[in-house]
């Protein structure tokens, strides 16, 4: 089973650059992952590029056929995820960003400004 990797993933360029990534270490080529999908091997090109009109049912397909769980989350309030480096791997252990996410919340709290419960430290399902 391959190593979990929580990369942040703002654009649709990402999205096609960590797919390409995935396809080529599972010594995949297009064509034949478009046949796994049930696309055409332009699709899973324009996929990679960034340039699709992506459809919920066939970008399941691809993460199915890859292997890859997406996890989906609204953007916070005054977040800066653009100033990061927005297709490399998080360097902080998951347990780490869970327990800052706990002291986020408590202090938040203490301040009378209560997070949005899709934050709050205890509603993450991957604990």
């Amino acid at each position: 089973m391959p190593e979990e990797v929580n990369v942040l993933i703002n654009e649709l360029t990402e999205l096609g650059e960590l797919i390409r990534r995935r396809r080529t270490e599972r010594h995949l080529s297009q064509t034949e992952l478009a046949e796994q999908i049930g696309a055409t091997r332009q699709w899973v090109s324009r996929l990679e590029k960034g340039k699709n009109d992506i459809g919920t049912a066939r970008l399941f397909a691809v993460l199915n056929a890859l292997e890859l769980n997406l996890d989906i989350r609204p953007p916070r309030a005054g977040d800066s995820s653009k100033a990061l480096d927005a297709g490399a791997p998080s360097l902080i252990p998951p347990e780490t960003l869970r327990a800052l996410a706990r002291l986020n919340d408590h202090l938040r709290r203490e301040a009378g400004n209560p997070p949005p419960s899709a934050y709050r430290a205890g509603t993450d399902a991957r604990r």
